[in-house]
């Protein structure tokens, strides 16, 4: 099939892009990587009368790892994640996730803040940007706002972006726990959606206790899954293994898993819990090391 007809545009500075966006609200489009956007275009599940393509714009492909954060930019490529030796040292699960986003055609011109705004519930970076507490910057002309990851995602590619508002940064506090986090999927196919993913982190004190702990799950409802009473119970305790299953299990009492033609979510359920056992395990190697990956 083919787009509907729409109007394009090709601002060069963000204001131009905002100006433009909030002219026209949610008959517009903001266009990056398009690697969710092209195909629905086609198939005609979108019909924007406007599309705003921000590739022109200066200083957008930033990736900053330093000064107590990490700072993605509106046109930094997964591939630039995967790629980036200070994130797999800083923020290993952000690095490990955009790994497995489709094929490396899609990861060099498919974008973060694309991802994140398409709010795929079975896509890897929301969860990661849930797990890590992650802030998230939404601009209109005249205006900023910050929203937290776990406000930011509100159901099934569903988020807290108004028309006329753009994704213009999205920025990860680094320490500990960002330092020891991992990211674990099972797909049936490489480049696939995955059945179960799990963003994790995981620190012990000097008692050998959890001091921090993060999870956030994909796959497993209408958008990442995290459970904050499962956190906090866990803190204090041991992390041996029939602790970590006791977590999982907690974590996914909040979880919808669906049924679908690749697999029930009796299945899928089961899956998560595995690779949270296997997440929290190779953060606890990770914060053994230091709270980071070792070349």
């Amino acid at each position: 099939m083919k787009p509907a007809p729409f109007a394009y545009e090709r601002p060069t500075d963000l204001d131009q892009a905002l100006l433009l966006l909030d002219r026209h609200g949610p008959e517009a489009k903001p266009l990056a990587g398009g690697q969710s956007l092209l195909p629905m275009l086609a198939l005609r599940m979108v019909r924007p009368a406007v599309l705003v393509d921000l590739n022109r714009l200066e200083g957008m492909a930033r990736l900053e790892v330093g000064d107590g954060r990490v700072v993605v930019g509106p046109l930094v490529r997964h591939q630039a994640a995967v790629e980036s030796a200070a994130l797999r040292q800083e923020m290993p699960a952000l690095a490990e996730a955009a790994a497995w986003i489709g094929h490396r055609e899609i990861r060099n011109r498919g974008t973060i803040l694309g991802s994140l705004a398409h709010a795929d519930p079975a896509a890897e970076l929301p969860a990661v940007a849930v797990a890590f507490g992650a802030e998230l910057v939404l601009a209109k002309a005249g205006s900023q706002r910050v929203v937290p990851a776990e406000e930011f995602f509100l159901g099934f590619f569903t988020t807290a972006l108004a028309p006329g508002e753009l994704l213009v940064s999205c920025r990860w506090p680094l320490g500990a726990l960002g330092r020891a986090g991992t990211f674990r999927e099972f797909s049936l196919r490489d480049g696939d959606f995955a059945l179960a993913a799990v963003a994790a982190g995981l620190v012990v004190g000097a008692d050998g206790a959890v001091s921090e702990v993060g999870v956030a799950l994909a796959g497993m409802g209408t958008g990442p899954v995290r459970s904050r009473k499962a956190e906090a119970e866990l803190i204090g305790r041991k992390p041996t293994e029939g602790t970590l299953l006791e977590f999982a299990a907690a974590v996914l009492a909040e979880a919808e898993p669906a049924d679908d033609l690749r697999a029930t979510a009796d299945y899928r359920s089961r899956l998560a819990r595995e690779l949270i056992v296997e997440a929290l395990t190779a953060s606890l190697q990770r914060t053994a090391e230091g709270g980071h990956e070792r070349a």
